[in-house]
C-alpha cells in the first residue's frame, strides 16, 4: 500500500461521495442536474482544489494508485441514466449524456415535417435539434404529473437531456429524471418482445420498476433519421 499523503486541511463537503453519483444517490439535486458534474455545488468544490498547493508525496501516491489493476467489479459496473417518457421507464447509457436543462419551448425549424424532430432549443446559448423520443419510440404520452416535493412525496421533474450520438448532440425532452444507476452486465434481463425491443440491450430491475436500457447503435440511426 502506498505511504499516506500529508494533505493541507481543506474544509470541503465532498457530497458526491455520500449522497451524491458516488454515494447513494440521495441527493435531490440529481434529478435536475443528472449528474454531480453539473451540480454548483461540485464545480464550486474544483475551484478550491484548485487553489490548493500540490501536496509533497501526492504525484508518486496517485500514480501508485492508477497503475493498480481493478477489481472484477469494478470491470463490470456501468452506468446508466433512468428516465421517464409517460409510462415507459428507460435508461439511457450514462457515457451518450452531455448534461441536462430545464425544459424549454422549441423553435420550429421551416420546410421539416418530420414528427419526431420539435424543432430548434436554446440550451445556455447553443442550438441544439430536439427531438421527442416518445414520438421516434412510439410511446403514449400522458398528462404531466405535479412537480417538486409535496409532503415528502416526490414529484416528477420534466427535463430536457443533451445526448451525444455519433456526429450530433440532441436535446430529448422527458418526464422525468430519476438518477442514475450502476449495474453489472449480469444484472440485465431479456427485453419482452414490445415495440421497443429493437431499442433495448435489455431490462434492469430497479425497486418495483422494469426498466428498458436502451442500446446506442439503433437509438443513433432513429435520431439520426429526423435530421436527413
Amino acid at each position: 500500500m502506498p505511504a499516506a499523503v500529508d494533505s493541507p486541511r481543506i474544509l470541503l463537503d465532498d457530497c458526491w461521495n455520500r449522497i451524491g453519483v458516488q454515494g447513494d444517490q440521495s441527493c435531490p439535486r440529481l434529478g435536475q442536474h443528472g449528474h454531480c458534474r453539473h451540480c454548483q455545488v461540485y464545480a464550486e468544490a474544483a475551484a478550491t482544489l484548485r487553489g490548493q498547493a500540490l501536496p509533497a508525496g501526492a504525484r508518486e501516491h496517485w500514480a501508485q494508485e492508477h497503475a493498480r489493476a481493478p477489481s472484477a467489479r469494478a470491470d463490470s459496473t456501468q452506468a446508466a441514466l433512468v428516465l421517464r417518457l409517460g409510462r415507459e421507464w428507460l435508461a439511457l447509457p450514462a457515457g451518450l449524456l452531455v448534461g441536462a436543462a430545464e425544459s424549454a419551448r422549441p423553435h420550429r425549424i421551416p420546410h421539416r415535417n418530420a414528427p419526431m424532430l420539435l424543432g430548434l432549443v436554446n440550451v445556455r446559448g447553443r442550438l441544439y435539434p430536439c427531438v421527442s423520443l416518445a414520438v421516434a419510440l412510439s410511446i403514449a404520452q400522458e398528462p404531466p404529473r405535479p412537480s417538486g416535493t409535496v409532503g415528502g412525496e416526490r414529484r416528477a421533474f420534466a427535463r430536457l437531456l443533451l445526448v451525444s450520438l455519433g456526429r450530433h448532440t440532441y436535446a430529448l425532452p422527458v418526464d422525468e429524471v430519476r438518477g442514475l444507476q450502476r449495474y453489472a452486465a449480469t444484472d440485465l434481463q431479456a427485453a419482452p418482445t414490445t415495440v421497443l425491443q429493437p431499442f433495448l440491450q435489455g431490462v434492469l430491475a430497479l425497486d418495483n420498476l422494469q426498466v428498458g436500457l436502451l442500446a446506442t447503435p439503433p437509438l443513433e440511426r432513429l435520431l439520426a433519421e429526423c435530421l436527413r
